[in-house]
């Protein structure tokens, strides 16, 4: 009876162990997040006020991108860190329920934004346009 009870004893302290190492884990993981995006609100700003990315169809003779330079660098670091972040709860290593509730606005306003820039970027790679064409 004692050996059952030791065993007992251990497996729920090992059980506490591994649960607050999860929250640890998680923990470090929201607060990368946040410093992510911390780190792109300098350039989300300008992704804000950038107006349209081009004029026409990517493949015509008219087509013409919009935005400068500096607002297509802002563009490429935040597709970048959003890129990171939904890898995240993509991957199981934090809740898409939680995930979802912190950041939602924050990503589907910026992929409104960047959806011209990264269509472009797809097409002249050679990719689908969008995920529902692609493999």
């Amino acid at each position: 009876m004692l050996i059952l009870n030791i065993l007992l004893l251990s497996v729920i302290i090992g059980y506490k162990t591994i649960k607050e190492e999860v929250k640890s884990r998680d923990s470090s993981l929201l607060q990368w997040a946040m410093d992510q995006i911390t780190d792109i609100k300098e350039y989300t700003s300008i992704l804000k006020n950038s107006g349209d990315y081009c004029r026409g169809e990517f493949e015509d003779v008219d087509f013409k991108v919009l935005w400068s330079k500096k607002e297509i660098d802002a563009a490429y670091n935040v597709s970048i860190i959003l890129q990171r972040l939904s890898y995240m709860p993509t991957e199981g290593l934090i809740s898409k329920e939680h995930f979802s509730k912190m950041w939602s606005p924050t990503f589907i306003k910026q992929l409104n934004i960047l959806e011209k820039y990264i269509h472009h970027k797809r097409h002249n790679n050679g990719e689908p346009l969008d995920l529902e064409s692609g493999e």
